[in-house]
């Protein structure tokens, strides 16, 4: 059975009171052939990480990741440096398709 995410972080996926987003390129919107800060990559038996027009919220960009068995994973990754002791939200949109519960991990 195909499964698949479609993740779009809009607005802060990490955010320190004051300071605002600490994510680069939280829309995916900037790159040339994949979203600038990102790194779109499969492991294991290897699923499908995609950057796409129109998957994200409106007609935005996103991540597309693509997992048809339960070996396979794909993510989308970025590391954000943060003080310690700071109050931090992390927020995502996603959507996906054909996924039995229990199956599927979201992490952000």
């Amino acid at each position: 059975m195909k499964t698949f995410f479609s993740l779009c972080l809009f607005a802060a996926l990490i955010h320190a009171a004051p300071v605002g987003n600490l994510v680069q390129n939280p829309g995916f919107e900037a790159g040339s052939s994949a979203p600038e800060g990102w790194a779109l990559s499969g492991w294991g038996t290897p699923g499908l990480a995609l950057w796409l027009s129109k998957q994200g919220h409106g007609e935005s960009m996103g991540v597309h990741l693509e997992c048809k068995g339960p070996k396979e994973r794909a993510s989308a990754a970025q590391f954000v440096k943060v003080d310690g002791g700071a109050a931090l939200r992390r927020r995502a949109r996603y959507r996906g398709e054909n996924i039995e519960p229990g199956k599927a991990l979201v992490r952000l």
